[in-house]
């Protein structure tokens, strides 16, 4: 069984910070190094109660973590070919640990079947079992989140739009049309009133969950925000290809701090269940 501290070595590293925010610690307390994959890791997540982390990637798999016993304790694999359906883009967990969001290729993209290839697949986390398959897109989703209720999922791709579903039905609620460049970062506020999307275009966006209304641009970052993550206290960060971390205000917008450059481009981000760290990794590349 790969070790969760050495085999993803050579793949990624990831720091984490003190998030007191207003005093926020701008330099990693440590950073870790956890492994498993064969290809490139686009997304990381944690269970609710922080006992997991999921990761995945461009291998096509998906590994959870015990983060206690730092060992891979199952896989999941989706629909999979050898023309590239099953890459994975992006992925989310419900807060209650029952439901699995993957987003990414599904089918090549030929002729008239793009909705079908870009498909978010709902899977129930802990038998791995197909639930449904969201279709609205027209190129591979590359950011997903829940809500905190987790009746609601948000969706953004490289087709430029983001899409509010219903989790309960199953079916699209909103549009969010507002960006000139590919989604690749997405998230709801901590209270589920608003949807925040991080673009291609360096905006980062603040939507109205309920109406699916755009209400601001957050402004202050100069090139791709890759990274968007929310804490329970409403607080948000995102990071991005500017080698920045920003901490907004979900309620109006409004910039709460600047942390220091990083090393590298910020290509993910996500908070600890209690909102106290904040896990970051690099972009893209």
């Amino acid at each position: 069984m790969p070790s969760f501290y050495t085999t993803l070595r050579y793949i990624f590293a990831v720091s984490i910070f003190f998030s007191g925010f207003s005093h926020a610690q701008e330099q990693p307390i440590f950073q870790l190094d956890p492994g498993g994959h064969m290809a490139s890791i686009r997304s990381i997540t944690f269970s609710a109660d922080g006992r997991l982390l999921v990761s995945a990637g461009e291998d096509r798999v998906i590994r959870v973590w015990d983060i206690e016993r730092g060992e891979t304790i199952r896989t999941l694999r989706g629909e999979i070919d050898d023309k590239g359906a099953g890459r994975i883009y992006s992925m989310a967990l419900s807060p209650d640990n029952r439901l699995l969001a993957v987003g990414g290729q599904t089918a090549p993209f030929t002729g008239n079947n793009y909705e079908d290839a870009a498909a978010i697949r709902l899977y129930d986390f802990a038998s791995g079992a197909l639930i449904s398959r969201y279709q609205g897109h027209r190129a591979p989703v590359s950011a997903l989140a829940f809500s905190a209720d987790g009746r609601s999922l948000l969706s953004g791709s490289i087709d430029r739009e983001a899409i509010l579903w219903d989790v309960d039905n199953h079916e699209l609620q909103h549009r969010l049309i507002g960006h000139a460049a590919r989604i690749y970062a997405a998230t709801f506020s901590s209270d589920g009133q608003h949807a925040i999307t991080g673009s291609e275009d360096g905006k980062v966006l603040l939507w109205d969950a309920r109406t699916g209304k755009r209400i601001t641009a957050m402004s202050g970052h100069d090139s791709m925000v890759g990274a968007i993550a929310s804490a329970p206290h409403g607080v948000v960060a995102t990071g991005s290809k500017d080698r920045s971390i920003r901490l907004w205000d979900s309620a109006d917008g409004q910039q709460i701090k600047l942390l220091a450059e990083q090393d590298n481009e910020v290509g993910s981000l996500s908070f600890c269940p209690d909102g106290q760290y904040l896990l970051a990794g690099p972009g893209r590349g």
